[in-house]
Order: C-alpha cells, then sequence, then structure tokens
C-alpha cells in the first residue's frame, strides 16, 4: 500500500495500531516518533524533489522504528574543534553577487560513488553555498567571515533500502585569492559566517595528516551518522558531507568521494586550485553550469539567490492550538531552499512536461507533522517564495489556476475570503474523502515578487480556514515590515 498525500497519513497510522493491537507488545508510538526522525534528514531532498506528492510505503513508518548503534574503531583526538547545536535564524540582506569564476566539474563517477550512491543534483555554478552544505547554517545573526567568490554543489542518494538510506553532498568553495587557508582555518574553527548545525567530532584520516585535511562525525537524527571530510586545494575548499544509518560507512563515503573530486579538481587546472588569481596568463573560465538533477526537469539551483528573512508567526492567538516551530525536536520546523513548491504540502512538483519552473528563494516552517498530530488536531505549513522580478503575478496566477510547475494532488475549491478581494489574495479548500474526512485550507497572498502561503489540515473546516487566513496575514505583515526588495517586485 501507498500513501498519495499527507493528510491520509492518519489513515495508515490508524490501520497500523489496528494491526497491532495483539497482546505482542508493540511500541506504536516509538513507531511514529521514529518515521519523523528519518523524515527530518530526508526533508532537503523531498523539498530538491518537491514531493508534496511523493509516494510513500506504509513500510516505511514500521521499519524507522528499527535501529542500530555501531563502533567504527576510528582513533578519536582529543580536544579539537566542537560546536553545539545552534538554531538558524536569516540574515536579511540583499541579492547575493554573482561568482566571480565557474566551478569545473568534480563530481565523482563510477566506481568512485562510494557507498551505492547515484547522482541525485547539480546547482551549477551558484551565487553562495555553505562550505559544509548538509552540515551547516548560514542563517546565525552575528556571525561574520570570508566571502565566497564562487561556488558549486552536487548531491548523491541511495533510497532503494528504508534502513540503509545514504546520502552525499559535494561542494566547492572558491574564496579570494590568498585566503584559502583562513577560509580552512574558520570551517575547521567553526567561527565563520556559516555554523555547524551539529556538535562534530574529529577523527584521524589516514595518510592527510595536515591542516588542509579535516575529518569529523556526528550525529543528525535518530541513529542516523554524518561523516564530514574536508580539503583545501589553492584557494577552493573540496567538503563532501555524508550521511548513513553506519558512521563507518559516512565516513569511507566522505572520505572515498572527497578523494575522488580532488582528484579531478586538481586535473581540471583551475587556476584557483592551484592558488593563483585570475589573470590575462591565468583566466578563470566562466560561470556558466546550469543546474541539473536526476529528472528532466528539476529545480533551477538549491541555493536562494536571496536570504528570505524569518516572518513565521508565533502568536498563540494566530496559531491558536498548532504547535510552534520548534517545539518538537523530532519534526524539522524551518527549511531555506529554492526547490520548494509555492505551497508546501499539497502540491507536487513532478511533472517535467508542466510549465515554469522553481523560484529564486524560498522558506517553509513547519506547525506541527501530519504523520504525528493526533486525529484530532490540526498541522500546517507556512511557506514564503520569492520569485524573479515581475514575474509574481504569473506565479500567483498558475498557483490559482494550477497552471504552473507545481500542481495540486487534489483539486481545490475556491472560496470567499473576506476583507481580501481582488488577485492577490486566494483562499481554496478541499476534503479528504478517505476515512480521516480531513479538510486541506489553502490561503497565499502577493507581495510584489513574494507570496506568502499557509496550508493548514485539520478535521474541522472552519479552524482550518481561521487558521490558514490569520497566518497568512501575519506573515505577509511581517514580510512588508522587513524591507525585502522583492516584496516591492524589485
Amino acid at each position: 500500500m501507498k500513501i498519495d498525500s499527507f493528510e491520509e497519513m492518519h489513515d495508515v497510522e490508524a490501520r497500523l495500531r489496528s494491526l497491532y493491537d495483539a497482546p505482542v507488545p508493540f511500541d506504536m508510538d516509538a513507531v511514529m516518533a521514529g518515521a519523523a526522525r528519518r523524515a527530518r534528514h530526508r526533508r532537503r531532498a523531498r523539498t530538491v524533489s518537491a514531493a508534496g506528492g511523493a509516494l510513500v510505503a506504509v513500510g516505511v513508518i514500521a521499519a524507522a522504528a528499527l535501529a542500530a548503534t555501531f563502533d567504527t574503531g576510528h582513533p578519536r583526538p582529543a580536544g579539537g574543534p566542537a560546536s553545539v547545536t545552534r538554531r538558524a535564524e536569516p540574515i536579511q540582506g540583499a541579492r547575493l553577487a554573482k561568482p566571480l569564476y565557474g566551478m569545473p566539474d568534480v563530481a565523482p563517477r563510477g566506481p568512485q560513488l562510494v557507498g551505492g550512491v547515484r547522482f541525485f543534483s547539480d546547482t551549477g555554478d551558484g551565487p553562495g553555498a555553505a562550505p559544509a552544505l548538509g552540515a551547516q547554517s548560514c542563517q546565525e545573526p552575528g556571525r561574520t567571515g570570508l566571502q565566497q567568490v564562487a561556488s558549486r554543489n552536487w548531491s548523491f542518494s541511495k533510497d532503494d533500502n528504508h534502513l540503509d538510506r545514504r546520502e552525499v553532498d559535494l561542494t566547492l568553495t572558491g574564496w579570494p585569492h590568498g585566503r584559502g587557508s583562513a577560509a580552512m582555518r574558520e570551517l575547521v574553527g567553526d567561527t565563520g559566517e556559516c555554523a555547524f548545525l551539529h556538535r562534530q567530532t574529529p577523527l584521524a584520516w589516514p595518510g592527510h595528516a595536515s591542516p588542509d585535511h579535516w575529518l569529523a562525525v556526528s550525529g543528525v537524527s535518530g541513529d542516523d551518522r554524518q561523516a564530514l571530510a574536508v580539503t583545501r586545494v589553492g584557494d577552493v575548499l573540496v567538503t563532501v558531507v555524508s550521511t548513513a544509518p553506519n558512521e563507518k560507512v559516512a565516513v569511507q563515503m566522505a572520505t572515498g568521494m572527497n578523494d575522488a573530486a580532488v582528484a579531478r579538481l586538481r586535473e581540471s587546472g583551475l587556476p584557483a586550485a592551484a592558488g593563483s588569481a585570475c589573470s590575462a596568463s591565468t583566466p578563470c573560465p566562466p560561470a556558466s553550469a546550469k543546474a541539473r538533477d536526476a529528472r528532466t526537469n528539476g529545480p533551477k539551483a538549491l541555493v536562494n539567490a536571496w536570504v528570505v528573512p524569518d516572518v513565521h508567526p508565533t502568536d498563540p492567538v494566530v496559531i491558536g492550538p498548532l504547535p510552534a516551530p520548534g517545539s518538537d525536536p523530532a519534526v524539522v520546523d524551518d527549511t531555506q531552499s529554492a526547490a520548494i513548491p509555492p505551497v508546501m504540502g499539497p502540491q507536487s512538483c513532478q511533472d517535467s512536461r508542466r510549465p515554469g519552473g522553481f523560484p529564486d528563494a524560498g522558506r517553509s516552517w513547519d506547525y506541527g507533522n501530519s504523520m504525528l498530530t493526533p486525529p484530532g488536531g490540526s498541522d500546517a505549513t507556512l511557506t514564503v517564495t520569492g520569485w524573479s522580478e515581475g514575474t509574481g503575478p504569473r506565479a500567483m496566477a498558475d498557483i490559482v489556476h494550477d497552471t504552473g510547475f507545481c500542481q495540486f494532488v487534489r483539486p481545490m475549491r475556491t472560496q470567499a475570503w473576506a476583507g481580501h478581494p481582488g488577485a492577490d489574495h486566494w483562499l481554496a479548500t478541499w476534503t479528504d474523502t478517505a476515512a480521516t474526512k480531513r479538510v486541506t485550507a489553502v490561503a497565499v497572498t502577493r507581495l510584489g515578487d513574494v507570496l506568502v502561503a499557509t496550508s493548514v489540515t485539520s478535521p474541522d473546516r472552519r479552524t482550518a480556514v481561521r487558521l490558514a487566513t490569520s497566518m497568512t496575514d501575519d506573515a505577509a505583515g511581517r514580510v512588508r515590515a522587513s524591507g525585502i526588495p522583492a516584496a516591492q517586485g524589485r
């Protein structure tokens, strides 16, 4: 059996509970919590593939409860840099500068793909990425550091075994001439603009005992382990972040793919990799690599073109009975990515034949989790997306008429929204005809080239509509107050 909407998860849970209502001891709550933990580190991949309508096997839920720990036997040197877990908050800013030069394609291929992973996506030459994408956030206020001049990221995954999911992020970041060593020190010391999301435990890296190499591990969610391997090549940092249920496998993936990427980078002849500046005698390649992924039509970039401010409502009067983001550590509450649908939850972006694409910037907040919300409870997702200059009205029309690249997985019925006339506001609902009878309400407001959308699921229609409209109004007010240029259409 498969699920093609998050609203049906309650029905699945009810069937599972019924199935295991037997004398055999079975902790269903642990199963559901385990599923949420497993979904936590998959959220990034879900936004990349925009799987609002992705198919989720029922077996994933039960399988997520199984866990094991492994002793890798790696020597752990005393001391070394470490950081505590932080909650990311935004740094508001203008659109980021274009990269100074293009990065060569150094993605491992064939036998270099350690751990059985396969290519998933390539962001192309971008305006900037976390040096250790997948293990860092660059949204913490008050942090400063060196500014990179070029970047590119490749992601890989192995998803054919729900108990052995593996993910890899390979990131190249270029730094100002002569500052590669300083960038390496910032990353290892966790003192740069980007901060580690989890405490890093350094490991010895055989054959790589120099300040230009660093290997560390951390726990991410549930029993999954994450390994981080970094190598400095001139003024370029090559970073691989791998995630697997087994620390030994995660380390093998990170180190093996880092070595492969470093070898390809050295062979490319990129001046920055040799510590040379761009000049007439050593010209740097233009930033021309375009984004691609394993599907025919995919996100044009994973990295936001500009920072989406934190505008999520927290007032109990506005969010009502919803759990505030961050109140449950098992639930992903804040995601920044340009590869998200404008209405997270009820939309899917899987049909490559549909026109259009993804926004320039996006951020979403989860209030609760459909898998864990009690049958009588509600959950919601707030999404803010920024679109190319002048295309906000078209993006809004695509939502209302369901004509964009991302489409609703169920037909929505337009409703009157009191006090919100015109084409810049839209309210719609859909009632699940399955056993859950839950109602989904969607409220969207356009501000220039920014769309603010809230999706709420609840067993009560009035509750769903009230929460969707009040949360969108509150968030829209915060967007106006933030002063971001895109909200004024510039």
